[in-house]
């Protein structure tokens, strides 16, 4: 009996001595995991820093392109054709590649302004826009011809000079930088001919705000 008891005392403490090792490798691998959940977070931290610096020198190098409209000119005899006429230009240290542009110049009465369909049926390639433009390069000078009925002309240009008509220009540029990403840059304006001014006026964005001189 004695024998038994002392023999249970043994295993017992043996019980305990495997149970204490346990839990002491139970808490190294919870330090592991700890250090090496620490580890994938600093790593993570690095690589999203890395990311930005990246998207940072990708956002400073890149093109873009700018539309500016040029005043409106309506003379009494067009030569050879109403235009309007803008420049492109290219801003940042590297180059642009055009995928892809559309605009179109027209005259239409004021209660059809803002709509979003307005003259896109007719929108045509951009003149002298070529399909790449290096960087510092001076801003390029491009049209759009004014979609009149030749026949009744002069009585459109009257019209827009009597602010029953306006003049107005949409199109886009899509573009691709150097990192091969691409991007757009919208603009749509009305002219607007000043009350107290005679043939003086200025261009007023027009549209939605993804037409007005959205840049991306």
């Amino acid at each position: 009996m004695f024998r038994q008891w002392n023999a249970m005392r043994e295993q017992a403490g043996l019980m305990d001595a495997q149970l204490k090792a346990m839990k002491d490798s139970g808490k190294q691998v919870g330090r592991q995991i700890e250090i090496l959940e620490k580890s994938v977070a600093a790593a993570e931290k690095s690589a999203d820093a890395a990311k930005e610096n990246i998207e940072l020198y990708i956002s400073k190098e890149r093109a873009r392109l700018r539309v500016d409209i040029k005043p409106l000119v309506l003379p009494p005899k067009p030569d050879p054709a109403y235009t309007v006429d803008f420049a492109v230009s290219v801003c940042g240290p590297t180059a642009a590649f055009i995928t892809e542009n559309l605009c179109v110049a027209y005259v239409f009465p004021w209660a059809v302004v803002d709509n979003p369909e307005l003259g896109e049926a007719i929108m045509l390639p951009i003149h002298t826009l070529p399909m790449a433009i290096s960087a510092n390069s001076p801003p390029l000078d491009c049209y759009a011809f004014l979609t009149l009925n030749s026949r009744e002309e002069q009585f459109f240009i009257s019209e827009v000079k009597a602010r029953r008509f306006f003049a107005g220009i949409r199109g886009f540029i899509k573009y691709k930088d150097v990192f091969d990403r691409e991007h757009e840059t919208h603009f749509r304006y009305v002219w607007k001919y000043s009350e107290h001014v005679e043939d003086y006026g200025e261009w007023v964005k027009n549209g939605s705000p993804e037409e007005t001189a959205r840049h991306s």
